[in-house]
Order: C-alpha cells, then structure tokens, then sequence
C-alpha cells in the first residue's frame, strides 16, 4: 500500500491550477454567453419591426376595404446594400416610416417623384451616425419595391 502525501507547495499549485482553470472557464462562457445574446438581440429587433410593419399594413389594408375595385398599395418591400444586419435593420425601418402612409393609397394615384423626393438623398441619423439614403429604383405595384444604397457620411456630434 503506497500513501500519497501532499505538501502545502504541491496543494498551493493544485488550488491555483484550479482557480486559473475556474477563471478561464467562466471567461469563455462568458463570451460564448454574449454572442447567443446579441443574437437573440438581433432577432427580437427583427420580430418587433416585422409585427410594427404588419400592424401598420393591417390598418391601411382595413382602411381601404371600403373600395375594393381599386388596386392600392398593400406592402413595402426595401432592399438595403446595408450587410450589418443591426444597421440594416434600424435603416429599413426609418426608411418604412418615410414610405409607411403609400399602403392603403390607390396604385394609379400615386406620384414617383414624390416618392423619389421623399426618399433620394435623404440624411439619417442612426446612433450618432450619418447616413444618406439613394434611391436606386422603384417599382409601384401592390408591393412598393425600392432599391435604396446607403452611404455612410460623417458623425453627427450630439
């Protein structure tokens, strides 16, 4: 039978080969603990939009129920050049509330140049940050589709 014995040197290791493990492990979850968040961030921004546009297009379909022989406008449709999806979808939606009373208009009625006035060249401040939106094309039909590039401009101090 062969006994073990442990001086406080080798128990002062030990315990510090723990701690320094403890402290490794708890950093790494941490980390990997950020990233699901800001993940889970990103799609709870994402579903809110989603519901605030559907909402919105609800009310305008609704409201124009009344006259159902015409064609109106019943969704807006952004394509964004924008690859950072928190960006893109803090910039998509300033860009659905410029456009957000075309649902429920009637598709004959509406006047491109408005529309283009409303939204080419138009400076948005996201975060402290400037942006212009350029609008690339658009195609009125049931569902507005704008093509808008955004540039990214100078910081705006605040």
């Amino acid at each position: 039978m062969r006994l073990w014995i442990i001086d406080r040197q080798q128990l002062r290791f030990a315990a510090a080969c723990f701690i320094f493990g403890l402290i490794i492990g708890t950093a790494a979850a941490i980390f990997y603990s950020g990233t699901l968040i800001d993940e889970m961030a990103i799609n709870l921004d994402m579903l809110q939009s989603e519901l605030s546009e559907r909402d919105s297009r609800i009310e305008r379909l609704e409201e124009s129920l009344a006259d159902r022989r015409r064609r109106v406008v019943k969704d807006l449709r952004l394509e964004l050049n924008v690859k950072d999806p928190h960006l893109s979808l803090k910039i998509g939606d300033t860009a659905r509330n410029l456009l957000h009373d075309l649902i429920g208009q009637e598709v004959d009625s509406l006047d491109p140049r408005l529309i283009r006035s409303i939204i080419h060249n138009r400076i948005i401040s996201i975060n402290g940050q400037a942006y212009t939106l350029k609008l690339q094309f658009l195609v009125i039909a049931e569902t507005v589709t704008a093509e808008i590039l955004v540039a990214s401009d100078l910081m705006i101090e605040e």
